[in-house]
C-alpha cells in the first residue's frame, strides 16, 4: 500500500497550486468590489405622485401617496413627465417641491410643484396632467436592506395623519 501514498505524495510535491491561488485571489477582489459597493454605492429613491395638474402656468399640484408622507420637503428636484403630450422634447418637465401638505385629505398628500426656469413659456400648460417622480433620498443598499428589516435610524418620522374627510387642507 505505500506505492499509491507515495504517487500521491509525489503529485501533492509536483503541484505549485498556482491556479488556486489565482482564483482565490480572484474571489478575494471580487468579495472586496461587492463589499465596497454595497457600504458606499448611492442608491437614488424616487417618490411617485398619482396625479398631477397645472393650477397656473407656473405651478403644478401632485397628488402622492399616503406613504410620501415624511419623504417630501421643500427644495426636493423632481421630473414632470406629462400624459399624451405629442413633443418627446416637451413631455418630461424638470420641477422643483415649494410646499407640501401637512394632511392626509382624501387618502392623498398633496404638494405644489414649481417649473423649473429652462421650461418653455410657448408650452401649453394649464389643464395639462401627468405625474411626478421626486428625488426623495440617497441611501446605499446596506441602508436599504437595514430599513427593509425595519433596523434603519435614517427613517424619516412620519408627521400625525389625519384620517380622510376630516377636513383641513393641505
Amino acid at each position: 500500500m505505500s506505492t499509491p501514498f507515495s504517487r500521491s505524495m509525489r503529485a501533492l510535491e509536483t503541484d505549485n497550486f498556482q491556479s488556486s491561488i489565482r482564483r482565490l485571489i480572484l474571489i478575494g477582489v471580487l468579495m472586496i468590489a461587492w463589499l465596497c459597493w454595497f457600504f458606499i454605492a448611492p442608491i437614488t429613491l424616487y417618490e411617485a405622485s398619482e396625479t398631477a395638474q397645472f393650477i397656473d402656468n407656473l405651478h403644478v399640484i401632485a397628488y402622492f401617496p399616503p406613504s410620501a408622507l415624511g419623504y417630501l420637503r421643500p427644495g426636493q428636484l423632481g421630473q414632470l413627465r406629462l400624459d399624451g403630450f405629442p413633443s418627446v422634447q416637451y413631455s418630461t418637465l424638470p420641477v422643483v417641491v415649494e410646499t407640501v401638505g401637512a394632511k392626509i385629505i382624501d387618502g392623498h398628500l398633496a404638494a405644489t410643484l414649481a417649473l423649473q426656469p429652462d421650461v418653455p413659456s410657448t408650452l401649453p400648460q394649464l389643464g395639462l396632467t401627468g405625474q411626478v417622480e421626486i428625488e426623495s433620498d440617497h441611501l446605499t443598499p446596506a441602508n436599504l436592506l437595514l430599513r427593509a428589516a425595519g433596523r434603519s435610524a435614517s427613517v424619516p418620522a412620519s408627521p400625525t395623519q389625519v384620517p380622510a374627510g376630516s377636513g383641513g387642507n393641505p
